[in-house]
Protein backbone atom coordinates (compact mmCIF):
# COMPACT_ATOMS: atom_id res chain seq x y z
CA UNK A 1 0.00 0.00 0.00
CA UNK A 2 1.57 3.00 -1.16
CA UNK A 3 1.33 6.22 1.85
CA UNK A 4 -1.76 8.13 0.01
CA UNK A 5 -3.65 5.07 0.30
CA UNK A 6 -2.45 4.81 3.79
CA UNK A 7 -3.17 8.22 4.62
CA UNK A 8 -6.87 7.43 2.88
CA UNK A 9 -7.90 4.29 4.64
CA UNK A 10 -6.69 6.01 8.05
CA UNK A 11 -9.01 8.65 7.40
CA UNK A 12 -11.96 6.56 6.68
CA UNK A 13 -11.51 4.39 9.96
CA UNK A 14 -11.86 7.81 11.16
CA UNK A 15 -14.57 9.18 9.93
CA UNK A 16 -16.35 5.56 10.45
CA UNK A 17 -14.87 5.55 14.70
CA UNK A 18 -16.03 8.86 14.63
CA UNK A 19 -19.51 9.22 13.24
CA UNK A 20 -20.68 5.76 14.71
CA UNK A 21 -23.20 5.76 17.13
CA UNK A 22 -22.01 2.85 19.39
CA UNK A 23 -18.81 2.94 21.17
CA UNK A 24 -16.03 1.97 19.18
CA UNK A 25 -12.27 1.11 21.00
CA UNK A 26 -8.74 -0.32 21.02
CA UNK A 27 -7.31 -1.76 23.97
CA UNK A 28 -3.92 -2.59 24.34
CA UNK A 29 -2.98 -6.24 25.52
CA UNK A 30 -3.39 -5.00 28.86
CA UNK A 31 -6.96 -4.27 28.14
CA UNK A 32 -6.20 -0.26 28.72
CA UNK A 33 -7.96 1.90 26.41
CA UNK A 34 -5.65 3.20 23.56
CA UNK A 35 -8.41 4.89 21.44
CA UNK A 36 -12.17 5.47 22.03
CA UNK A 37 -14.70 7.49 20.48
CA UNK A 38 -16.50 10.81 21.17
CA UNK A 39 -19.84 8.29 21.85
CA UNK A 40 -18.25 6.22 23.87
CA UNK A 41 -17.09 8.72 26.36
CA UNK A 42 -19.97 10.37 26.06
CA UNK A 43 -22.21 7.10 26.85
CA UNK A 44 -20.04 6.49 30.06
CA UNK A 45 -19.76 10.17 31.06
CA UNK A 46 -16.14 10.92 30.80
CA UNK A 47 -13.90 12.76 29.45
CA UNK A 48 -12.02 10.95 26.36
CA UNK A 49 -8.48 11.79 28.35
CA UNK A 50 -9.94 9.55 31.58
CA UNK A 51 -11.17 6.82 29.57
CA UNK A 52 -8.15 6.82 27.97
CA UNK A 53 -6.42 5.88 31.44
CA UNK A 54 -8.37 3.31 32.54
CA UNK A 55 -8.82 -0.63 32.23
CA UNK A 56 -11.91 -2.02 30.29
CA UNK A 57 -11.97 -3.94 33.66
CA UNK A 58 -12.43 -1.20 36.18
CA UNK A 59 -15.61 -0.17 34.36
CA UNK A 60 -17.44 -3.40 34.61
CA UNK A 61 -19.53 -3.41 36.99
CA UNK A 62 -18.26 -6.15 40.23
CA UNK A 63 -21.14 -8.88 39.43
CA UNK A 64 -20.20 -9.13 35.63
CA UNK A 65 -16.78 -9.45 36.11
CA UNK A 66 -16.12 -13.05 35.98
CA UNK A 67 -18.33 -13.83 33.11
CA UNK A 68 -15.88 -11.13 31.09
CA UNK A 69 -13.32 -12.21 32.56
CA UNK A 70 -13.70 -15.51 30.99
CA UNK A 71 -14.22 -13.74 27.60
CA UNK A 72 -11.82 -12.67 27.74
CA UNK A 73 -9.44 -14.89 28.67
CA UNK A 74 -10.90 -17.57 26.22
CA UNK A 75 -9.70 -14.87 24.13
CA UNK A 76 -5.83 -14.29 25.22
CA UNK A 77 -5.88 -18.64 25.70
CA UNK A 78 -6.11 -18.30 21.35
CA UNK A 79 -9.30 -20.57 22.43
CA UNK A 80 -11.26 -17.75 20.31
CA UNK A 81 -10.70 -14.91 18.22
CA UNK A 82 -13.70 -12.40 19.65
CA UNK A 83 -16.51 -12.75 22.16
CA UNK A 84 -19.48 -10.98 22.29
CA UNK A 85 -21.14 -10.89 25.72
CA UNK A 86 -23.89 -8.66 27.56
CA UNK A 87 -22.99 -7.06 31.14
CA UNK A 88 -23.69 -4.19 33.06
CA UNK A 89 -20.83 -0.95 32.38
CA UNK A 90 -20.25 1.66 35.55
CA UNK A 91 -20.86 5.32 34.42
CA UNK A 92 -18.62 7.88 35.95
CA UNK A 93 -21.93 8.78 38.08
CA UNK A 94 -21.59 5.62 39.78
CA UNK A 95 -25.44 4.98 37.28
CA UNK A 96 -24.68 1.36 35.47
CA UNK A 97 -25.60 0.54 31.49
CA UNK A 98 -26.61 -2.74 30.03
CA UNK A 99 -24.36 -2.78 27.12
CA UNK A 100 -23.28 -5.25 24.40
CA UNK A 101 -19.54 -5.55 23.71
CA UNK A 102 -17.96 -7.23 20.99
CA UNK A 103 -14.65 -8.26 21.15
CA UNK A 104 -11.60 -8.96 18.38
CA UNK A 105 -8.12 -10.06 18.72
CA UNK A 106 -5.90 -8.41 16.41
CA UNK A 107 -2.51 -10.85 16.57
CA UNK A 108 0.82 -10.91 15.11
CA UNK A 109 2.12 -13.30 13.27
CA UNK A 110 3.06 -15.20 16.17
CA UNK A 111 -0.56 -15.51 17.12
CA UNK A 112 0.09 -13.06 20.27
CA UNK A 113 -2.24 -10.61 20.83
CA UNK A 114 -1.12 -6.48 19.35
CA UNK A 115 -4.56 -5.42 20.50
CA UNK A 116 -8.12 -5.77 20.45
CA UNK A 117 -10.56 -4.07 18.64
CA UNK A 118 -14.24 -3.51 20.04
CA UNK A 119 -17.64 -1.89 19.89
CA UNK A 120 -19.97 -1.25 22.94
CA UNK A 121 -23.58 -0.87 21.88
CA UNK A 122 -26.31 0.71 24.91
CA UNK A 123 -28.98 -1.90 25.26
CA UNK A 124 -30.54 -0.65 28.14
CA UNK A 125 -33.60 -0.02 27.10
CA UNK A 126 -34.21 -3.19 25.32
CA UNK A 127 -33.12 -5.17 28.91
CA UNK A 128 -35.71 -2.94 30.55
CA UNK A 129 -38.48 -3.95 28.42
CA UNK A 130 -37.23 -7.33 28.20
CA UNK A 131 -37.85 -7.44 32.24
CA UNK A 132 -40.86 -5.88 32.28
CA UNK A 133 -42.12 -8.61 29.90
CA UNK A 134 -40.63 -10.78 31.84
CA UNK A 135 -42.76 -9.25 34.95
CA UNK A 136 -45.95 -9.46 32.92
CA UNK A 137 -45.80 -12.99 31.91
CA UNK A 138 -45.16 -13.94 35.65
CA UNK A 139 -47.94 -11.94 36.57
CA UNK A 140 -50.43 -13.33 33.41
CA UNK A 141 -49.00 -17.04 34.44
CA UNK A 142 -49.74 -16.05 38.13
CA UNK A 143 -53.11 -15.24 37.51
CA UNK A 144 -54.04 -17.67 34.58
CA UNK A 145 -53.10 -20.70 37.02
CA UNK A 146 -54.39 -19.37 40.38
CA UNK A 147 -57.74 -17.97 38.97
CA UNK A 148 -60.63 -19.64 40.57
CA UNK A 149 -62.29 -19.01 36.95
CA UNK A 150 -61.97 -21.17 34.48
CA UNK A 151 -59.35 -20.50 31.68
CA UNK A 152 -58.66 -21.63 28.13
CA UNK A 153 -55.97 -20.43 25.67
CA UNK A 154 -56.64 -22.23 22.38
CA UNK A 155 -55.60 -21.85 19.06
CA UNK A 156 -57.65 -20.60 16.11
CA UNK A 157 -55.83 -22.18 13.34
CA UNK A 158 -55.52 -25.32 15.08
CA UNK A 159 -58.51 -26.06 17.31
CA UNK A 160 -56.93 -27.66 20.02
CA UNK A 161 -56.53 -26.20 23.55
CA UNK A 162 -53.01 -24.87 24.40
CA UNK A 163 -53.44 -24.73 27.96
CA UNK A 164 -56.20 -24.33 30.51
CA UNK A 165 -55.81 -23.79 34.74
CA UNK A 166 -56.89 -26.34 37.47
CA UNK A 167 -60.14 -24.51 37.60
CA UNK A 168 -61.09 -25.70 34.13
CA UNK A 169 -60.22 -28.97 34.66
CA UNK A 170 -62.13 -29.16 37.97
CA UNK A 171 -65.34 -27.40 36.77
CA UNK A 172 -64.89 -29.42 33.52
CA UNK A 173 -64.64 -32.62 35.21
CA UNK A 174 -61.69 -33.20 32.43
CA UNK A 175 -58.28 -34.81 32.99
CA UNK A 176 -55.37 -32.84 31.61
CA UNK A 177 -54.67 -35.64 29.08
CA UNK A 178 -58.21 -35.51 27.57
CA UNK A 179 -58.46 -31.80 27.41
CA UNK A 180 -55.06 -32.50 25.37
CA UNK A 181 -56.92 -34.43 22.70
CA UNK A 182 -60.06 -32.24 22.75
CA UNK A 183 -60.79 -29.70 19.94
CA UNK A 184 -61.93 -26.24 21.09
CA UNK A 185 -64.82 -26.88 18.78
Amino acid sequence: MNSLAIEQSDKYFRLLAENAIVGVFILSKECEFIFINDFLSSLFGYHKQQLLSINIHDIILKEDREQCNKAFSSVFSKEKDGFQIESRYLKKNNDFLWCEMSISANRNSNGEITFLTGIINDISNRKRVENQLLDSQRLFSSVFKNSPVAFIIGSIATQKYLDVNESFVRQMGYSREEVDRKSTR
